[in-house]
């Protein structure tokens, strides 16, 4: 299957943001996203690195640090027990990923409905139907809406703390935060941004640079110390303006 997505999604193994991974872990990528679009999920549970060899061709020994370059650039979100490709369901948006078998989510509702239904129980479906989209849209806009007030306020620290622009990579970027966001709170998160700013002599930061993905390396240990320290408010937060 990884062929075939290839030969009609070559940007994933030819643009310029897999163009700094070594072939075997564009390879990887290619292959995971064809495998979960197979299972019609955007979390899978994560094999074991011998079965990624064998399934996907490659050689065992490379697949972990394969694995942690995709997940420091965000392009896989990594656990110990699942993967995650950001993008995968809103790039094929027409397919049901809900339960996994279904492809065209509108056919499957037009299959679903039954004859007998009334006009007015399919409005109270309708109705309810509404009021969950919404609810669950606004969650969803909640989260991204932190997520991107957290992108915006690295780019502005960097800013201020390189003297240059940060470059911004989007879907990549938002989608850390977002992962960040499922453990922390927003002011904690900006504080370890603070922080992470006045790390010196990382030989890591010093060679990679200070990025979104070189944050989130860092983040386990930067929020230890924001938890040691007290998280401290943003400069202008409501917090800071209360402080004696």
């Amino acid at each position: 299957m990884a062929e075939i997505w290839a030969r009609y999604e070559c940007d994933f193994l030819t643009g310029d943001r897999l163009l700094g991974f070594p072939l075997g872990a564009r390879w990887l990528y290619v292959e995971l996203w064809a495998y979960a679009h197979k299972q019609r999920r955007q979390v899978i549970r994560r094999p074991t690195n011998k079965w990624l060899a064998d399934h996907f061709g490659l050689q065992r020994h490379p697949i972990a640090e394969y694995l942690q370059e995709l997940d420091d650039d965000g392009l896989i979100i990594l656990t110990d027990t699942t993967i995650e490709l950001p993008g995968l369901r809103k790039k094929h948006g027409r397919y049901n990923y809900k339960d996994g078998g279904s492809i065209f989510a509108a056919q499957d509702n037009a299959k679903a409905k039954k004859k007998s239904d009334s006009p007015e129980s399919l409005r109270g479906k309708v109705k309810t139907s509404k009021k969950k989209k919404a609810s669950e849209d606004a969650k969803k806009e909640t989260t991204g809406t932190v997520a991107n007030r957290l992108v915006q306020y690295f780019h502005d620290t960097y800013k201020e703390k390189r003297g240059t622009k940060y470059r911004v990579v989007g879907a990549r970027d938002m989608a850390i935060f977002k992962k960040l966001l499922q453990a922390d709170s927003e002011e904690k998160i900006k504080a370890a941004i603070d922080k992470f700013f006045l790390l010196n002599g990382d030989r890591y930061l010093t060679e990679q640079g200070y990025s979104v993905p070189a944050f989130k390396t860092r983040f386990q240990y930067l929020i230890e110390k924001v938890d040691s320290d007290g998280a401290r408010a943003p400069v202008g937060s409501k917090a800071e303006r209360l402080k004696p």
